[in-house]
């Protein structure tokens, strides 16, 4: 996902997934007076585009979630309403709800090993290609998460992953 960044009232936005309306999802990095990155967690906020482009948000620093590391991996489920983000040891799912702020869908989910890419299906599966080669695979229903039955699998070798959402 191409990303893009403006540089707004000391946070620099990156942004993380879209929904199927005019919303957009963002983490912000804190800047110092000086535009340096600081050391604060990152926030989690979301966006509204307007017809002239320009994005607004009604979140607030009270509101939005926070995760301690930038997500490198970030990928959202079909119908557009979860994220996945990579966080060191694993990754953590959040609901995407347009306009209103992200909410967490799980704590941080344990893997062994980084995750270095995910894809999804459109039967609630969740797919999560670690960095050595390991995939992992999650049932994804209303009322959380759960490791399918085998997951999960070692694919020697394994650098990419594409899944046919059929």
């Amino acid at each position: 996902m191409a990303g893009f960044k403006v540089i707004t009232e000391g946070y620099e936005e990156s942004l993380i997934g879209t929904d199927t309306t005019n919303h957009v999802a963002a983490f912000l990095s804190a800047l110092d007076s000086s535009g340096n990155h600081t050391s604060l967690p990152l926030r989690l906020a979301s966006f509204t585009i307007q017809a002239d482009g320009t994005l607004t948000s009604t979140n607030t620093n009270d509101n939005m979630p926070t995760v301690l590391f930038a997500p490198g991996v970030v990928s959202a489920s079909p119908d557009r309403t979860l994220i996945a983000i990579d966080q060191p040891g694993g990754f953590q799912l959040f609901h995407f709800n347009g306009a209103a702020p992200l909410t967490a869908f799980t704590p941080v989910i344990t893997t062994s090993e980084q995750i270095g890419q995910f894809a999804w299906d459109n039967h609630s599966h969740l797919y999560a290609l670690g960095d050595r080669g390991t995939l992992y695979v999650f049932s994804i229903t209303a009322d959380g998460i759960t490791q399918s039955q085998g997951s999960p699998y070692s694919i020697p070798g394994a650098q990419s992953l594409i899944v046919q959402p059929g």
